[in-house]
């Protein structure tokens, strides 16, 4: 039975090894060496694919060989394919120049080869070109071919339409009278940004060109309003303002296209770039516009100038806002002052013998109004509107920028009455209750109307004060306590 038992074991770690046998062939069969791999031409010179593994369909292999005679034939230049499950070693792209060096792609002298290398069990793709193919290829524009038909159908499984749509598009260019002028135009993302024929570059420079004029036309006209008045246009808050706003936004891009629409490599591409430049430009502008109806309103002191100003302002930029298109609700919120204003500034009859006072200071404008009317532009209920008839001297106040802060005293008839100011009759302590009163006061005269009492609150000592007296005694508490501790120890050591 022993004997038995034993032999039973030694079966199943036999068939055990062998399995893994079979499984290390077969692994090792199924990566292809540069030596093992026979060069298509083998089976006959109209033979420019390798598909060993089968990988591709016999139609789709068949069809790939039909473009690349047709290269052949055109241009002169050699195109092989080839696709396989694995392969030994580690690097794809030694692995195909090795390959493309063994199997001399391209015509002898010309360097005119181009192999397009893909591993199925690994999902990469190579492609290997030589000097003369590079005049017409360079790396860029195969890395954007392999990005734009491999990629994507290697990752969906889909090999025989990635390596169709790669080699039909590289068929069309070489097949093309002027294929480094129809790859460029096919490809502009793929040429470098700076290049002067990329067109990318020259709408980013046009629309750069645009707004620094419109942005000096912009504070050229902030400076001739503000002319006299001691005060500078600014120039770096706006830039520094709109570079901020950008890089807010850019940061919450980031997570939208990233997260939510999974296209943040597309949106964030060289394409884009005049994109983002205009972007950035128009919210400078729109800082600059800003800054600029900001500074006039600081500016001027009369409602009636500032007016004026903002009037001139407006039509001036009218081109930057067409660019600004943020700037707009800016000029919406003018458009509503002025809208408010407009018959602010109309004399009391046609006469034509009315003469508006300007106003200098924000302070009240003495000698013109009555103590009360005084008192009101002081306390910001009431704003005036002062005009002089140059023939009888006579003056007329208009009562403007109507607040209701405060309301009209019954007793001298000005709107100087604080309503419900709190008047305090007995502060509170720690240990009791204080209280006040609500008053209607006047400002302007000594009418007082007294009306309901208030209680205030107990004051209350503050947590931290307590904490503080707390842990205080709990310190002095503790040294009391550890003393004898603290002596026991010396004396033992004594």
């Amino acid at each position: 039975m022993h004997t038995l038992k034993e032999t039973r074991i030694g079966v199943r770690v036999l068939l055990l090894l062998l399995f893994y046998l079979f499984l290390f062939v077969g692994t090792v069969f199924s990566q292809h060496s540069v030596i093992s791999l026979e060069s298509p031409k083998q089976n006959g010179q109209d033979k420019y694919v390798s598909n060993p593994d089968s990988i591709l369909s016999f139609d789709t292999e068949g069809y790939l060989n039909k473009i690349s005679i047709q290269i052949d034939s055109v241009s002169g230049s050699e195109y092989a394919i080839v696709v396989v499950d694995d392969f030994l070693g580690e690097d794809a792209y030694d692995f195909a120049l090795e390959l493309f060096n063994k199997w001399g792609i391209g015509k002898e002298g010309l360097n005119n080869g181009l192999l397009l290398f893909v591993v199925k069990d690994r999902q990469e793709y190579r492609f290997i070109s030589k000097y003369g193919m590079e005049r017409v290829f360079p790396d860029t524009y195969l890395k954007r071919i392999g990005e734009k038909y491999l990629i994507p159908n290697i990752h969906n499984h889909n090999y025989d339409k990635g390596v169709i749509e790669a080699s039909e598009f590289i068929q069309h260019i070489l097949s093309s009278p002027k294929p480094i002028e129809e790859l460029e135009s096919q490809m502009p993302e793929s040429m470098p940004f700076w290049d002067l024929r990329n067109p990318a570059f020259l709408i980013s420079m046009v629309i750069l060109f645009v707004f620094i004029s419109l942005y000096v036309w912009t504070h050229l006209v902030i400076k001739g309003i503000l002319k006299g008045k001691g005060v500078k246009s600014k120039n770096i808050l706006p830039i520094s303002q709109g570079m901020g706003c950008m890089a807010i936004l850019m940061f919450f891009s980031v997570f939208v296209f990233a997260f939510i629409f999974s296209n943040l490599g597309e949106v964030y591409s060289k394409k884009n770039i005049p994109y983002f430049i205009f972007i950035l430009c128009s919210l400078i502008l729109t800082m600059k516009i800003y800054t600029g109806s900001s500074q006039i309103h600081k500016a001027f002191v009369d409602e009636g100038q500032k007016m004026q100003a903002l009037k001139k302002y407006v039509p001036l930029i009218i081109v930057p806002l067409l660019l600004a298109p943020l700037s707009w609700f800016n000029v919406f919120s003018l458009r509503r002052l002025m809208k408010r204003n407009e018959e602010r500034f109309i004399p009391p009859d046609n006469s034509g013998n009315w003469e508006r006072v300007v106003r200098r200071s924000k302070m009240p404008i003495e000698g013109f109004l009555s103590e009360g009317q005084y008192k009101e532009e002081r306390l910001k209920s009431r704003k005036y509107e002062i005009w002089k008839n140059i023939k009888s001297g006579e003056v007329v106040t208009v009562p403007w920028e109507i607040k209701d802060t405060f309301q009209e005293c019954s007793q001298c008839k000005f709107h100087t009455i604080e309503v419900n100011s709190k008047r305090i009759i007995r502060d509170s302590t720690h240990r009791s209750t204080g209280e006040g009163q609500y008053v209607d006061k006047c400002h302007n005269c000594t009418y007082t109307l007294d009306k309901e009492f208030f209680t205030i609150a107990k004051k209350s000592r503050s947590a931290s004060s307590s904490r503080g007296r707390s842990r205080s005694s709990s310190r002095s508490s503790s040294r009391r306590s550890g003393s004898f501790s603290d002596g026991s120890t010396g004396g033992g050591d004594a």
